[in-house]
Protein backbone atom coordinates (compact mmCIF):
# COMPACT_ATOMS: atom_id res chain seq x y z
CA UNK A 1 0.00 0.00 0.00
CA UNK A 2 2.88 2.75 0.88
CA UNK A 3 4.52 1.37 -2.25
CA UNK A 4 1.37 2.38 -4.40
CA UNK A 5 0.70 6.06 -2.55
CA UNK A 6 4.56 6.26 -3.36
CA UNK A 7 3.56 5.83 -7.01
CA UNK A 8 1.15 8.35 -6.70
CA UNK A 9 2.94 10.47 -5.13
CA UNK A 10 5.45 10.21 -8.36
CA UNK A 11 2.85 10.43 -10.83
CA UNK A 12 1.32 14.05 -9.08
CA UNK A 13 4.68 15.53 -9.10
CA UNK A 14 5.96 14.75 -12.38
CA UNK A 15 2.74 15.63 -13.94
CA UNK A 16 2.13 18.97 -12.21
CA UNK A 17 5.25 21.06 -13.76
CA UNK A 18 4.83 19.24 -17.29
CA UNK A 19 0.71 19.99 -17.85
CA UNK A 20 0.90 23.32 -15.94
CA UNK A 21 3.01 25.00 -19.22
CA UNK A 22 0.58 27.44 -20.87
CA UNK A 23 -1.04 26.19 -23.85
CA UNK A 24 -3.85 26.66 -26.07
CA UNK A 25 -6.44 23.93 -24.24
CA UNK A 26 -5.10 25.89 -20.95
CA UNK A 27 -6.30 29.21 -22.40
CA UNK A 28 -9.65 27.92 -23.52
CA UNK A 29 -10.49 26.53 -20.62
CA UNK A 30 -9.51 29.57 -18.70
CA UNK A 31 -11.41 31.21 -21.47
CA UNK A 32 -14.43 28.99 -20.80
CA UNK A 33 -14.44 29.35 -16.80
CA UNK A 34 -14.64 33.05 -17.08
CA UNK A 35 -17.84 32.85 -19.06
CA UNK A 36 -19.79 29.86 -18.20
CA UNK A 37 -18.39 29.64 -14.65
CA UNK A 38 -16.49 26.73 -12.64
CA UNK A 39 -19.73 24.05 -12.71
CA UNK A 40 -19.55 24.23 -16.44
CA UNK A 41 -16.31 24.84 -16.84
CA UNK A 42 -15.35 21.45 -15.33
CA UNK A 43 -16.61 19.07 -17.42
CA UNK A 44 -14.31 20.44 -19.87
CA UNK A 45 -11.28 19.91 -17.04
CA UNK A 46 -12.24 16.58 -16.39
CA UNK A 47 -12.26 15.75 -20.31
CA UNK A 48 -8.26 17.03 -20.07
CA UNK A 49 -7.57 14.83 -17.17
CA UNK A 50 -9.32 11.95 -18.77
CA UNK A 51 -7.59 11.58 -21.84
CA UNK A 52 -4.22 12.03 -20.08
CA UNK A 53 -5.10 9.09 -17.84
CA UNK A 54 -5.71 7.36 -21.06
CA UNK A 55 -2.80 7.94 -22.49
CA UNK A 56 -0.61 7.50 -19.42
CA UNK A 57 -2.83 3.78 -19.33
CA UNK A 58 -2.25 3.02 -23.06
CA UNK A 59 2.22 4.25 -22.56
CA UNK A 60 2.58 2.10 -18.96
CA UNK A 61 1.01 -0.85 -20.79
CA UNK A 62 2.68 -0.77 -24.22
CA UNK A 63 6.11 0.72 -23.40
CA UNK A 64 8.01 0.23 -26.17
CA UNK A 65 6.23 -1.59 -27.82
CA UNK A 66 4.17 1.02 -28.19
CA UNK A 67 7.03 3.49 -29.43
CA UNK A 68 7.75 0.87 -32.34
CA UNK A 69 4.13 0.57 -33.35
CA UNK A 70 3.83 4.81 -33.21
CA UNK A 71 6.62 4.85 -35.84
CA UNK A 72 5.15 3.84 -39.34
CA UNK A 73 2.08 5.50 -38.55
CA UNK A 74 2.86 8.72 -37.26
CA UNK A 75 2.68 10.64 -40.63
CA UNK A 76 -1.05 9.76 -40.50
CA UNK A 77 -1.69 10.03 -37.15
CA UNK A 78 -0.35 13.56 -37.13
CA UNK A 79 -2.85 14.52 -40.42
CA UNK A 80 -5.51 13.59 -38.48
CA UNK A 81 -4.65 15.34 -35.63
CA UNK A 82 -3.12 18.49 -37.22
CA UNK A 83 -7.03 18.28 -38.89
CA UNK A 84 -9.08 18.13 -35.30
CA UNK A 85 -6.83 20.72 -33.54
CA UNK A 86 -7.38 23.01 -36.92
CA UNK A 87 -11.42 22.86 -36.83
CA UNK A 88 -11.73 23.71 -32.58
CA UNK A 89 -9.36 26.86 -33.97
CA UNK A 90 -12.12 27.67 -36.35
CA UNK A 91 -14.39 27.17 -33.90
CA UNK A 92 -13.23 28.80 -31.24
CA UNK A 93 -12.58 32.03 -33.93
CA UNK A 94 -16.01 31.46 -35.61
CA UNK A 95 -17.80 32.25 -31.70
CA UNK A 96 -15.48 35.00 -31.05
CA UNK A 97 -16.94 36.46 -34.10
CA UNK A 98 -20.67 35.97 -32.58
CA UNK A 99 -19.17 37.28 -29.37
CA UNK A 100 -20.01 33.88 -27.91
CA UNK A 101 -17.70 31.40 -26.62
CA UNK A 102 -18.43 28.10 -27.11
CA UNK A 103 -14.86 26.28 -26.72
CA UNK A 104 -17.43 22.81 -27.75
CA UNK A 105 -20.44 23.90 -26.76
CA UNK A 106 -22.07 26.20 -24.68
CA UNK A 107 -24.33 24.43 -21.98
CA UNK A 108 -27.88 24.93 -21.76
CA UNK A 109 -29.43 26.44 -18.53
CA UNK A 110 -31.62 24.03 -17.74
CA UNK A 111 -30.23 20.72 -15.91
CA UNK A 112 -31.36 18.27 -18.48
CA UNK A 113 -29.60 20.84 -21.19
CA UNK A 114 -26.68 21.21 -18.84
CA UNK A 115 -26.25 17.47 -18.43
CA UNK A 116 -25.97 17.03 -22.72
CA UNK A 117 -23.73 19.76 -22.69
CA UNK A 118 -21.44 18.77 -20.14
CA UNK A 119 -21.06 15.42 -21.63
CA UNK A 120 -20.13 17.08 -25.27
CA UNK A 121 -17.73 19.33 -22.98
CA UNK A 122 -16.34 16.08 -21.79
CA UNK A 123 -16.22 14.12 -25.16
CA UNK A 124 -14.80 16.64 -26.95
CA UNK A 125 -11.77 18.27 -24.72
CA UNK A 126 -11.12 14.25 -23.84
CA UNK A 127 -10.83 13.91 -27.73
CA UNK A 128 -8.48 17.03 -28.22
CA UNK A 129 -6.20 16.19 -25.73
CA UNK A 130 -5.41 12.07 -26.99
CA UNK A 131 -5.53 13.71 -30.47
CA UNK A 132 -2.25 15.69 -29.60
CA UNK A 133 0.72 12.74 -30.77
CA UNK A 134 3.07 15.12 -29.14
CA UNK A 135 1.79 14.74 -25.78
CA UNK A 136 1.42 10.84 -26.32
CA UNK A 137 5.64 10.84 -26.94
CA UNK A 138 5.74 13.09 -23.70
CA UNK A 139 4.33 9.94 -22.21
CA UNK A 140 6.39 7.49 -24.41
CA UNK A 141 9.66 9.38 -22.86
CA UNK A 142 8.83 9.36 -19.27
CA UNK A 143 8.16 5.41 -19.36
CA UNK A 144 11.10 4.82 -21.49
CA UNK A 145 13.06 7.08 -19.22
CA UNK A 146 12.29 4.79 -16.30
CA UNK A 147 12.71 5.76 -12.64
CA UNK A 148 10.78 4.69 -9.49
CA UNK A 149 7.38 4.16 -9.89
CA UNK A 150 6.80 5.43 -13.34
CA UNK A 151 4.69 3.23 -15.39
CA UNK A 152 2.81 1.51 -12.45
CA UNK A 153 -0.75 1.90 -11.60
CA UNK A 154 -0.33 4.77 -9.03
CA UNK A 155 1.66 6.57 -11.34
CA UNK A 156 -1.22 6.51 -13.92
CA UNK A 157 -3.67 7.33 -11.08
CA UNK A 158 -0.72 10.39 -10.18
CA UNK A 159 -1.00 11.96 -13.33
CA UNK A 160 -4.32 11.86 -13.66
CA UNK A 161 -4.72 13.22 -10.32
CA UNK A 162 -2.22 16.17 -11.89
CA UNK A 163 -3.84 16.56 -15.10
CA UNK A 164 -7.72 17.45 -13.08
CA UNK A 165 -5.88 19.76 -10.91
CA UNK A 166 -3.80 21.64 -13.17
CA UNK A 167 -6.66 21.73 -15.54
CA UNK A 168 -9.67 22.35 -13.01
CA UNK A 169 -6.88 24.92 -12.24
CA UNK A 170 -7.55 26.62 -14.88
CA UNK A 171 -10.83 27.01 -15.19
CA UNK A 172 -10.91 28.26 -11.53
CA UNK A 173 -8.66 31.17 -12.82
CA UNK A 174 -11.15 31.82 -15.38
CA UNK A 175 -13.66 32.19 -13.11
CA UNK A 176 -11.88 34.92 -10.70
CA UNK A 177 -10.87 36.11 -14.15
CA UNK A 178 -14.65 36.71 -15.66
CA UNK A 179 -15.25 39.80 -13.45
CA UNK A 180 -11.99 41.83 -13.32
CA UNK A 181 -11.06 41.18 -16.96
CA UNK A 182 -12.51 43.29 -19.26
CA UNK A 183 -14.07 42.13 -22.32
CA UNK A 184 -11.83 43.02 -25.03
CA UNK A 185 -8.79 41.49 -23.40
CA UNK A 186 -10.99 38.05 -23.01
CA UNK A 187 -11.33 38.87 -27.16
CA UNK A 188 -8.06 39.04 -27.41
CA UNK A 189 -6.99 35.85 -25.33
CA UNK A 190 -9.56 33.71 -27.69
CA UNK A 191 -7.51 34.90 -30.47
CA UNK A 192 -4.28 33.75 -28.86
CA UNK A 193 -5.74 30.17 -28.14
CA UNK A 194 -7.41 29.94 -31.74
CA UNK A 195 -3.81 31.05 -33.12
CA UNK A 196 -2.06 29.07 -31.21
CA UNK A 197 -4.29 25.95 -32.05
CA UNK A 198 -3.21 26.62 -35.14
CA UNK A 199 0.26 26.97 -34.62
CA UNK A 200 0.07 23.22 -32.97
CA UNK A 201 -1.78 22.12 -36.34
CA UNK A 202 0.94 23.12 -38.76
CA UNK A 203 3.47 21.81 -36.29
CA UNK A 204 2.23 18.35 -36.32
CA UNK A 205 1.77 18.62 -40.34
CA UNK A 206 5.97 19.70 -40.63
CA UNK A 207 7.38 17.83 -37.80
Amino acid sequence: MNGFVHDIGVGVAMGIPMLVVVGPIALLLVDLGSQRGVRAGSPAALGVALGDLLLAVVVAVGGSALAALIAPIASGFRIVAAAMVAGMALHVVHAVRRSSVEPVVAPPADDAGLAMGSGRLLGGFTALTVANPLTLLVYVGLVLGGGTGVGTAGWVLGMGVASLAVHGGWVGVGHLMGSAVPAAALRVMRYVAAGLLLGLSVHLLVS
